[in-house]
């Protein structure tokens, strides 16, 4: 495989795991705040509204990814590539779903006092 090859596998690798990514990321950034937040002196509200911009950020990214796999798609993508954009899809519905979870649980659990 010559370069312009590898750069375009790649390339296809980063866009199909952005979404897990994205969520990995985030899952990291929560509870690494969390973890972190109090031993460092931060109050327990200015480490929740953290979390909150930090799970709006990449539910706002995760989306992006969707939308853009979706109109690729839809916008006559040749077949060869279809079914990587429902990959793509795919991975980035499973991603934003963990992100909503994580965010339910920001929900329920009050901060500590």
């Amino acid at each position: 495989m010559n370069g312009a090859g590898s750069r375009g596998f790649v390339r296809y690798l980063l866009r199909l795991l952005s979404g897990p990514l994205i969520w990995f990321a985030h899952f990291s950034l929560l509870y690494g705040a969390a973890g972190f937040g109090q031993a460092l002196g931060f109050a327990p509200s200015s480490v929740q509204v953290f979390a909150w911009v930090a799970t709006l950020a990449a539910g706002a990214s995760i989306f992006a990814i969707l939308w853009r796999a979706h109109s690729d798609c839809s916008s006559g993508t040749p077949e060869p590539h279809r079914g990587f954009h429902e990959v793509l899809r795919a991975l980035a519905a499973l991603s934003l779903f963990g992100v909503l979870l994580e965010a339910l649980a920001l929900g329920v659990i009050d901060p500590p006092a």
